[in-house]
């Protein structure tokens, strides 16, 4: 066998994996690789558009840096804000209750290496959390609902980029 065609299989086998896996599944980042997730715990200076980025220090960073280059193509790094922590009651598994701590709206991120490394994200591309709502809403709740739910997100962040200017905490990055 030569090695082109292992190239082709193991290629054709990264894009089932990303066609698996699309759907981004964050309802509990606490079990998240801590070498892999950054909190900001003070104002949120990036999805309220107050910075184009944000300055990323020490170790972690470096970690994170290494491991979303190292990952690029099965993982993707996020920024997630607006965080929804409690627990919800589910049918089946081994408990009757699930944990939550969850970002209910999420942008793609970027790491830029200057003299430092910098998070950016696309104010833009604003997405929803659309596992945890889910999980949060009653199964006969219309889909267009949702749809509409992302439209209010949007109108949101503008609200909190004005009068509010920043005041959302518990933001992170995650590869």
């Amino acid at each position: 066998m030569t090695i082109e065609p292992v190239e082709k299989y193991i290629e054709y086998f990264r894009r089932c994996y990303r066609a698996d896996s699309s759907d981004l599944s964050l309802t509990n980042i606490t079990k998240v690789r801590k070498d892999r997730l950054i909190h900001f715990s003070e104002r949120d200076f990036l999805a309220c558009g107050e910075l184009p980025r944000t300055p990323l220090v020490g170790e972690k960073a470096q970690s994170l840096l290494e491991q979303s280059d190292t990952y690029r193509r099965e993982r993707r790094l996020v920024y997630g804000c607006l965080m929804i922590t409690g627990t919800v009651d589910q049918a089946g598994g081994f408990s009757n209750r699930r944990k939550i701590f969850s970002p209910l709206i999420y942008f793609p991120a970027n790491l830029i290496v200057e003299e430092d490394i910098y998070l950016d994200i696309d104010t833009t591309d604003i997405r929803a959390n659309l596992a945890l709502l889910r999980l949060l809403l009653r199964p006969e709740f219309e889909a267009s609902a949702v749809d509409s739910f992302l439209v209010w997100c949007k109108v949101l962040i503008v609200y909190i980029s004005g009068p509010l200017s920043g005041q959302m905490q518990g933001a992170f990055a995650l590869a």
